[in-house]
């Protein structure tokens, strides 16, 4: 008879898992979980016992082991099962940030403003406003450089009275694309970068 959740389950590598991050210094985990002292206690070191106690209290596929204080032990006073997304938001380096009278962890903040949690700390890190940090629209050094060549551009074909057709002529491309390195939607190859250098007399 196959006995459940046994040898080789899931739940037997998420064991082995928890015991290589407290035991085994080579773990690239250890240095937060057996390197801060935390330990998994002796009755779950026999997976046996490990197993009834994960059954008993509602283990399910998908499902991850958390520590309630993460300053103690594996045990079963101080452990549950939770989902993925509900560790994240215990993480012990998650902080909570109030912001319009209202204090989440930055996992929810990054849920709702749709950016990335670890941006978030870092830019109050650096000393970053709580709205500015997370509002600041994220844009990278090409985009920048897309656009600031397309206000060259535009700006040179304004105080000479050409028109984007005229440009076009010039570089020897489409109408079309002379609008998107306007815009800033389209970057120029470094053929064109060159010419609009000579040409235009303007940086990249």
């Amino acid at each position: 008879m196959e006995i459940e959740h046994g040898v080789g389950s899931v739940l037997y590598n998420k064991w082995g898992s928890m015991k290589t991050r407290c035991y085994y210094p080579q773990s690239k985990d250890y240095k937060n979980y057996g390197g801060r002292g935390i330990k998994i206690c002796d009755e779950w070191l026999n997976y046996d016992n490990f197993r009834n106690w994960s059954i008993s209290t509602g283990y399910q596929e998908g499902l991850t082991i958390d520590r309630i204080d993460n300053d103690r032990n594996y045990e079963p006073s101080n452990c549950k099962w939770i989902t993925m997304k509900e560790q994240q938001r215990n993480k012990r380096n998650n902080r909570i940030i109030t912001y319009n009278g209202k204090s989440l962890t930055l996992v929810e903040w990054g849920e709702i403003y749709n950016i990335n949690p670890d941006r978030v700390g870092a830019r109050l890190k650096n000393g970053w406003s709580v709205e500015d940090a997370l509002s600041k629209e994220v844009k990278s050094p090409m985009k920048k450089k897309i656009e600031n060549l397309g206000l060259e551009m535009k700006k040179y074909r304004k105080e000479n009275n050409m028109t984007q057709k005229d440009l076009a002529d010039i570089f020897e491309v489409r109408h079309s694309l002379v609008s998107r390195w306007e815009n800033g939607q389209r970057y120029p190859t470094t053929k064109h970068i060159e010419k609009i250098k000579s040409i235009l007399k303007i940086g990249e």
